[in-house]
């Protein structure tokens, strides 16, 4: 599989592009078009469209932007064509970030394993990094070399209608008991406490959404780290305890949530069909567009009655990456001048709410409904154990999700998953 993403070297000239020196192969390199691909997340998609259209007006050149449905899935199948075809020039991705300690490269995923195999251009020097943030430009650096551009941070949590909120005299809940209190009132009154749903390629989410939030609560530390260095257990009494109450906070949910689509969250939410919603920040653009007089709130999924431990989740969310291979690579350097000035940049975080990589002020509607939660909570990569893409079948991660979500909706008891998770990953730890 390494040998297959290894990218051969282009014979470059040097040329001054977008304020810098960077290689150039022919001029036709220069004149583009400029291809680039994208998962849907449809705000996200919407503010690369206006860059697009922007750059093209800008440069004379042509941007053909290709999407897919289903990051894990759909998308997945997108990049592997991408990187092996040798057409597309910019690729989104998740950040470049360090790999858990003791993990084998034959566990990575391919994202993860192509930033590993140098098949990502170092972008290190260009005009835009030192206004980077230095957390985003950590999360994308692997061996002193940056391959991304970090579009900025999601964060994972509750969004409220404060309407309904205010209705019922309620107020954001701190603690875990809180939370159940306010739900089960909520309930009462015939109201669905709380919507979220997983049909349509999103079962990742009962994890990154439900799971983490719990974990995180009860397990401090880097989770991630302590399964793979061997110190940390599935069969833990905190493990166990987070299953249970993700299962619990499953009974104020939509009732059909297993089986009703992802896409339609935001929709759902704008429209009242429950007084909150448990999803990522990159969703309220579209629920405000969906319903702009809506009021909303936020406050972190509460995991324990300690309320200093009830943190929001955070996701370094879409990367873009300049694959080594591209054949418009000078063009696709211009592209990232151009997205990271601050006007522009400024419309990317207005469209998708996200928290700002770059240093200055850049705000948003959904910045304002975070407030004090801003960019503060805990990373999503150190609440859980790094799933290995190639171990064990129950570990792999579209079936860890699977057996997850049997958990969650009854199918099977927490302690006999857990125990599966166990005896899978104590052999391969033990084959490493």
């Amino acid at each position: 599989m390494r040998s297959s993403v290894r990218m051969g070297s282009l014979v470059a000239a040097a040329a001054l592009i977008g304020g810098g020196l960077v290689p150039v192969a022919t001029q036709a390199a220069v004149n583009g078009p400029l291809n680039i691909i994208e998962w849907v997340n449809p705000p996200a998609v919407k503010a690369t469209n206006i860059i697009d259209r922007g750059f093209e007006q800008a440069y004379h050149v042509k941007v053909n932007l290709t999407t897919a449905v289903g990051r894990p899935t759909n998308y997945a199948a997108l990049e592997k064509t991408s990187v092996e075809g040798g057409t597309q020039d910019i690729m989104a991705v998740f950040p470049i970030q360090p790999y858990p300690p003791g993990m084998p490269t034959s566990d990575l995923t391919s994202e993860q394993l192509w930033g590993v195999d140098g098949v990502y251009l170092p972008l290190n020097g260009q005009p835009w990094v030192k206004r980077l943030n230095p957390a985003s430009a950590a999360a994308q650096t692997y061996n002193g070399k940056l391959y991304g551009l970090n579009t900025g941070v999601y964060q994972i949590g509750v969004f409220y209608n404060k309407a309904i909120f205010a209705r019922y005299h309620l107020s954001p809940p701190r603690t875990l008991n809180a939370f159940i209190k306010l739900a089960r009132t909520l309930k009462a009154k015939h109201v669905t406490p709380l919507y979220f749903a997983t049909s349509g390629g999103a079962t990742v989410y009962d994890y990154v959404m439900l799971l983490d939030s719990q974990l995180m609560a009860l397990w401090p530390g880097n989770v991630d780290n302590q399964f793979w260095s061997g110190k940390a257990s599935f069969e833990s009494p905190r493990f166990i305890r987070a299953l249970r109450q993700a299962k619990e906070i499953t009974s104020f949910m939509e009732p059909n949530w297993q089986g009703e689509p992802w896409t339609g969250m935001p929709g759902a939410f704008a429209a009242g069909k429950a007084a909150m919603l448990l999803d990522g920040s990159w969703d309220m653009a579209s629920v405000l567009t969906a319903n702009p007089k809506i009021h909303i709130g936020y406050f972190p999924l509460p995991g324990s009655n300690v309320p200093a431990r009830n943190q929001s989740i955070l996701q370094p969310d879409l990367t873009w990456v300049i694959l080594k291979n591209a054949p418009h690579r000078a063009l696709a350097l211009r592209w990232f001048n151009y997205f990271s000035q601050p006007k522009v940049y400024a419309n990317y975080v207005k469209e998708t709410g996200i928290s700002p990589s770059f240093k200055g002020s850049y705000p948003s509607a959904t910045q304002a409904i975070l407030g004090s939660y801003l960019s503060k909570g805990l990373l999503e990569a150190n609440a859980e154990p790094a799933l290995p893409a190639n171990g064990p079948f129950v570990l792999q991660p579209a079936n860890f999700w699977s057996t997850l979500q049997n958990v969650l909706i009854g199918r099977t008891t927490p302690r006999a998953a857990a125990a599966k998770w166990e005896t899978a990953w104590k052999k391969m730890l033990a084959g490493k």
